[in-house]
């Protein structure tokens, strides 16, 4: 089986799984490496989820330029901004 025959919902689950294992990996390693205490895994892995959305935006925009789509992008953006303008 290959990507193209999952459906979406099934490329959503996979992408949104990486994303939070990639992310969790990340914010460990950022804390430790400013000296933050890493060990509240409940933290860790909320701040992580908080990512999810913000990379998925970034990647998304990114995507976007690649395939020139230049309107495309400036939206995202715009998204991107207003999503990490909420986080804490």
């Amino acid at each position: 089986m290959n990507d193209a025959d999952l459906s979406d919902a099934e490329l959503t689950k996979a992408r949104d799984l990486g994303a939070a294992t990639y992310l969790s990996a990340y914010v460990h390693l950022m804390a430790r490496n400013l000296g933050v205490d890493d060990r509240d895994h409940q933290g860790i892995n909320a701040m992580a989820g908080a990512l999810v959305e913000p990379v998925n935006l970034a990647t998304e925009a990114a995507f976007r330029a690649l395939m020139n789509d230049r309107r495309g992008s400036d939206e995202v953006m715009e998204k991107l901004r207003d999503v990490l303008s909420t986080l804490p």
